[in-house]
């Protein structure tokens, strides 16, 4: 029954139609409904005739698209959880066709990075057979299914306005090539392949870096060549590094060269776009200098954080995203900078409150007192253009979760690692639920909730005595995104720290989105990493008695077999 269950929740057909009867229940296209019908009733039809129209809900056409947009993500989240429990139980087939699947229609940027991931846990084997069908076959992965679900469109807006040139391959296509490629890339890094076929994987990857034809997979070549880690791959990045008119290609060659073969001219030329005119130039070639420690990039972020901002400018705002970079980064480094940017001032109210959760998620617990009264602030002070913009028009500094393949190997994964995936569902559902509430919301409204769900974030990497408490009053929240942000910090703090923050978590409402609730899931997640990290707990125990009276029969069924005697 479970193995069933589970493939229907990853079944291609069911993914794709659950995914849009969300799009058409979603409050967007729901206003627009209920307007229409309005519109149409006698009254109102006589007041047309009349010249008199009624009044039509302004929805925007930003907010229609992050609806629907989030409508389609939803159930392949939900199905990327269903097909690691899958791989679990013995049937990595089912959860390697949803992961390919996911790669040829969701172009979300998460996506890439997460699938690679559920691949590379089928070992390296199985990882590396599939990497080698996906790259000859991509082109019919996407189309048989495209045809069965009636050619479905991008969720990315650009890539809808954007015709495509004649012969182009589809972007499900060319995301499928592109996680393949650095996906053998990580295998040969990793020394997990037998030496003939780990040669044969790096024959493929040098095959892909030449060919006018093979240039749409150009970024895959090289983050593929990059993480190889093999002395070969250097001049083929050195010309990828050339590709003007592609700024990911180029920017991950140079990366690659630079962190993984410390090569002095891929550095000089990172430092030169440290001051391009593109600020999304900018923001990447200071990523890469980040991972070598390189002095210039640190210095810079100081000076971008720090800088004012006019009042007619119509470059868009990195600041908080360079801030947010160092976070993610971490280290001694990252830390002396926030600090220093701190003492010398950021540009607004706002954005010094940000930089000091920064600092708190850093390890600065002196910063706790500030960041305890911030989270009650609501006016906060913006500068023109407001703030929110720059999430969707900035790409941020994502590690990737591959790369956990090239240091840890296909180890055992510790406690930590195991409760962060069993509560990966509730990030995800996170990340897509503050994106739909920016677009919804005034920039105030947004900078408030992007504070408080940090913040979350920040108080569980500093476990500061009173967590629980502040973590709680986060779960009381009126915005979805800052209560699911605060569950999963309070999952993060452990079953024994978080005593009744858990139980409270466990009753909350997280929302739906078309008509499915994410509630049972999140509380399944909850559930799951206090029984990783203490299965006696009292606390723990309470949850499974909690879930084993729960209304959705899958959280039930999780909550009565915990309480089974052992």
């Amino acid at each position: 029954q479970l193995r069933g269950a589970l493939k229907n929740q990853t079944n291609f057909m069911n993914v794709m139609l659950s995914g849009m009867t969300g799009a058409m229940n979603s409050d967007a296209m729901r206003k627009q409904q209920e307007a229409a019908q309005k519109a149409m009733r006698p009254g109102s039809i006589a007041g047309m005739a009349l010249g008199v129209a009624p009044a039509m809900p302004q929805i925007s056409g930003e907010e229609m698209q992050r609806g629907m947009q989030q409508a389609m993500t939803d159930p392949w989240v939900r199905g990327i959880e269903a097909a690691r429990a899958l791989e679990k139980i013995g049937d990595p087939n089912a959860a390697a066709r949803f992961y390919v699947h996911c790669l040829g229609f969701l172009p979300e940027d998460w996506v890439p990075e997460a699938c690679l991931q559920g691949i590379l846990a089928l070992g390296p084997d199985r990882a590396a057979t599939l990497f080698e069908w996906m790259l000859a076959d991509a082109d019919s992965i996407v189309a048989g299914p495209m045809e069965m679900a009636g050619g479905m469109p991008s969720l990315d807006p650009k890539e809808n306005a954007r015709k495509p040139k004649k012969g182009e391959p589809a972007a499900g296509t060319v995301q499928i090539r592109n996680a393949a490629l650095a996906g053998l890339g990580v295998l040969v890094g990793g020394h997990t392949l037998s030496p003939e076929r780990s040669e044969a994987a790096l024959t493929r990857l040098l095959g892909y870096a030449q060919g006018k034809e093979k240039e749409p997979y150009s970024r895959g070549v090289a983050a593929g060549l990059g993480r190889s880690l093999e002395r070969r791959a250097i001049e083929p990045l050195r010309r990828l590094a050339k590709a003007q008119q592609d700024a990911d290609t180029r920017q991950a060659a140079l990366r690659a060269l630079a962190v993984g073969f410390a090569d002095e001219a891929a550095k000089k030329q990172l430092h030169g776009e440290l001051d391009a005119s593109d600020p999304e130039d900018q923001l990447r070639a200071a990523q890469a200098l980040y991972e070598i420690g390189d002095p210039a990039a640190f210095d810079w972020a100081v000076e971008v954080i720090t800088a004012r901002r006019s009042t007619d400018t119509k470059r868009a705002d990195i600041r908080a995203l360079v801030v947010r970079d160092l976070v993610e980064l971490g280290g001694e480094k990252s830390r002396a900078a926030l600090s220093r940017a701190l003492s010398e001032g950021p540009g607004n109210d706002w954005l010094i409150a940000w930089t000091r959760v920064a600092l708190l998620e850093l390890g600065d617990t002196s910063q706790l007192p500030a960041v305890e009264a911030a989270l009650t602030k609501n006016d906060w002070n913006l500068d023109h253009r407001g703030f929110r913009s720059i999430w969707r028009a900035i790409k941020p500094f994502l590690i990737a979760a591959a790369s956990l393949a090239l240091t840890a190997g296909l180890a055992a994964p510790t406690v930590v690692q195991q409760v962060r995936q069993a509560v990966s569902l509730v990030g995800n559902f996170a990340t897509g639920e503050r994106s739909r509430y920016l677009a919804k919301v005034d920039a105030r409204q947004g900078v408030t909730a992007q504070l408080r769900w940090q913040a979350a974030s920040a108080i569980a990497a500093a476990h500061p005595a009173n967590a629980e408490r502040l973590l709680e009053q986060l779960l009381d929240d009126d915005a979805p995104p800052v209560r699911m942000s605060a569950a999963l910090a309070i999952a993060e703090l452990g079953a024994r720290e978080a005593k009744g923050g858990l139980l409270r978590a466990m009753r909350l409402d997280y929302g739906a989105e078309g008509g499915i609730d994410r509630s049972p899931e999140i509380r399944a997640a909850l559930l799951r990493a206090a029984w990783i990290r203490d299965s006696g707990a009292a606390e723990t125990r309470e949850m499974a008695r909690l879930a084993a009276a729960d209304t959705d029969g899958a959280v039930r069924f999780i909550g009565l077999a915990m309480l089974q005697p052992r």
